[in-house]
């Protein structure tokens, strides 16, 4: 059990649920909602790898990251969403709905808010860790990315949303091999 992850767990502290598990440099790996990243040293011994990137550079934005690859040579790639943070409920409003227990009430509020969150689709992140540094790679794709797949070092794919294949690397950055007629695909492994 990761201390504090997940929704329903009695420990929860609210950052959501996870997503993946992966083995990845030796150990074992866990993403989630609100940009979880648990690297797992022992039993019962899961520690946060923060990514700067995600406090810095996203803020304002809810990042879900969704899944781990390992790239060989001790490197791994963290593939996510980010979005736009939704604005939350006031305490007495969401007491004054939990009371009256209306589904009614609820949805008003539910289609209210997401009206006024721009882009709910988000963008595609991702992010590469090696030797405890963390990069943040340029996609230069508005795909919301699916899978991704390391088959070398140097030789990584990624697909998504309309049709997005692209094929890189952490190094040499990234690009769109998709075939234009591909668009309404939505493609994952």
């Amino acid at each position: 059990k990761i201390k504090g992850a997940g929704v329903q767990s009695p420990d929860a502290v609210g950052v959501g649920a996870t997503f993946e598990m992966a083995m990845a440099v030796n150990s074992l790996w866990a993403t989630g909602e609100n940009g979880q990243l648990y690297e797992r040293r022992g039993a019962d011994d899961w520690h946060p790898m923060a990514i700067k990137q995600l406090q810095e550079e996203l803020s304002g934005m809810q990042v879900s990251l969704s899944q781990i690859a390992p790239a060989g040579e001790g490197g791994v790639y963290v593939l996510g969403i980010a979005r736009p943070k939704a604005r939350g409920l006031s305490p007495e409003k969401t007491k004054q709905l939990t009371s009256n227990e209306n589904w009614d009430d609820w949805l008003a509020v539910i289609n209210e808010t997401s009206s006024k969150t721009e882009n709910t689709v988000g963008e595609s992140v991702l992010f590469f860790w090696k030797s405890g540094v963390w990069r943040d790679i340029d996609l230069s794709t508005k795909a919301i990315l699916r899978s991704i797949w390391v088959s070398s070092q140097n030789e990584v794919w990624a697909v998504g949303s309309n049709g997005a294949i692209l094929k890189g690397n952490s190094d040499s950055g990234f690009r769109d091999i998709a075939f234009r007629g591909d668009q309404d695909k939505n493609l994952i492994s």
